[in-house]
């Protein structure tokens, strides 16, 4: 019978055998993992991936506000604040974003402006004065106050008071015309105070309209000799209108502005918009780009707004406050999966109901 020590004796080889393969397998698992390691990639850096993100091209549909929002309308009554009444016979231009990335927003005004390619605006007298105390000379320090307006004839009749150093009431005769690059000039056939001629006046006292308007444009408005120049994109309130006045004239009790000579495409006409309900006598139709109003975001926009029950000439849509316009009317989607807005005329709506507290 063979001894402990002879028995232990045949067990070592096949013991050393089996440390042998363990540890065979044990490296061959080591450089798996290695040559695993070797070809994953490695992690993409933060550089990189913005490097990546600004090689990519983005497509103009993806970023909002890129493009302007075409713009056509007809027989509206805008009403942009304080009584001033743009009344649109036509026109057609666009919405274009003032600040990059932002879409047009109906509620922030400053969000927009408004480029006219061709169109024809009516103000009436009201609207003119409304349009001066309201907006035009309502800063600090503007030299005109109390301002009146009144058409008479072919020429407009200002009253008010020119206030500097000294106040002086003054009443004032011109007639519109159009600058060579665009503006609206108006030409001053007489200018009076007290009776007498303010000009002589003015020079007694020291006085002279180019130090009062042409220190800081009066948001619009510069003198030229005794002439007023006013630039359509500073006179009135945001939206801001962009825009070349091809003609200015008097007709009955209103000023009418032609626009013109801003054609998208150089050399040819601006093309017209289909809206969806395209024989609807008032309307306003926005189309492509990205339009925001209340919690909404149309992107392509295919917006067309029309007065469902307008009895007048023109459908009356204020500005400010079109969401009660809104709410009190209503909408129905287009098989193109656009929107078209029914609204009754603001000034059949009454007064702003009072919120609760």
């Amino acid at each position: 019978m063979p001894s402990t020590e002879s028995r232990a004796a045949e067990r070592r080889p096949a013991l050393l055998v089996r440390c042998l393969a363990a540890t065979v397998a044990l490296e061959l698992f080591v450089i798996a993992l290695a040559t695993v390691a070797c070809h994953k990639p490695a992690p993409e850096s933060a550089s990189a991936r913005a490097q990546a993100s600004s090689e990519t091209p983005a497509t103009p549909n993806h970023r909002a506000g890129s493009e302007p929002v075409q713009a056509e309308m007809r027989n509206v009554a805008m009403d942009v604040g304080s009584g001033m009444i743009l009344r649109i016979g036509y026109l057609r231009g666009e919405l274009l974003s003032t600040a990059h990335g932002v879409p047009p927003n109906f509620d922030t005004r400053a969000s927009y402006d408004m480029r006219i390619h061709d169109g024809s605006i009516r103000i009436d007298a009201a609207s003119l004065a409304a349009l001066m105390n309201g907006y035009t000379f309502a800063y600090p320090g503007a030299p005109l106050h109390n301002l009146d307006v009144k058409i008479k004839g072919d020429k407009l009749q200002v009253k008010g008071i020119l206030a500097k150093s000294v106040r002086i009431p003054f009443e004032l005769d011109a007639s519109p015309s159009v600058t060579s690059d665009g503006m609206l000039r108006l030409q001053t056939t007489g200018i009076k105070s007290a009776h007498l001629p303010v000009k002589g006046l003015m020079n007694l006292l020291g006085v002279r309209v180019t130090g009062l308007l042409n220190g800081k444009e009066s948001r619009g408005v510069r003198a030229q000799g005794d002439d007023l120049v006013l630039d359509p994109a500073g006179i009135t309130p945001p939206p801001h209108i962009q825009g070349k006045v091809t003609s200015a004239t008097l007709e009955g009790t209103d000023l009418v502005l032609v626009f013109g000579g801003e054609d998208q495409h150089a050399g040819g006409e601006t093309k017209r918009l289909t809206p969806p309900l395209p024989d609807r006598r008032s309307y306003m139709y926005f189309r492509g780009g990205s339009l925001c109003f209340g919690k909404l975001t149309m992107r392509d926009a295919d917006l067309e707004i029309t007065g469902g029950d307008s009895a007048g000439d023109y459908f009356e849509f204020n500005l400010d406050q079109y969401n009660r316009q809104l709410v009190a009317g209503y909408s129905k989607n287009t098989p193109a999966f656009g929107l078209v807005v029914f609204m009754p005329d603001f000034r059949r709506l009454g007064s702003a109901p009072s919120s609760p507290r």
